[in-house]
């Protein structure tokens, strides 16, 4: 599915579940759901790149990170019921799913633990978390969560 389509049934669905959410919070969140998808990578730089938008791919960036760093919206919140609801609609298609965990560094001494979905010869991310232990170690209670 191209990404228009993509993010035309992503913001409806938030949309519904979120009614009194502002939209340009809406449609931010959708943008960092499905770009990684689509754009193949978790950087915001290439998430925005693949954003339908006027706008420049600095500022897009900016508007994205904004948005991450505001407190009072709970990404993961927000996030993780419909993570749920695409990983049971998998599962129900597949008769199964696989999980990718992966442990990657994000720039200089960021170690991130990341679990993605197998899903159309791609890796859809789902959950992730910074490690703080040594580079590239992870705990069993860290992968756990």
């Amino acid at each position: 599915m191209p990404i228009n389509g993509t993010y035309r049934s992503w913001i409806h669905e938030i949309c519904e579940r979120c009614p009194k959410q502002r939209k340009t919070q809406a449609r931010n969140f959708v943008w960092l759901a499905v770009g990684p998808f689509h754009s193949h990578s978790v950087h915001l730089g290439r998430i925005a790149g693949k954003m339908m938008a006027n706008a420049r791919n600095e500022s897009t960036v900016g508007r994205l990170s904004r948005f991450l760093a505001n407190p009072s919206i709970d990404v993961r919140r927000r996030y993780k019921p419909i993570a749920r609801q695409w990983l049971q609609r998998q599962w129900e298609r597949a008769g199964g799913i696989r999980l990718i965990v992966v442990g990657t560094r994000i720039g200089s001494g960021h170690p991130l633990l990341m679990v993605s979905l197998a899903h159309q010869q791609r890796a859809v991310p789902i959950a992730g978390t910074r490690v703080k232990n040594v580079p590239g170690h992870s705990t069993g209670q860290q992968q756990v969560c």
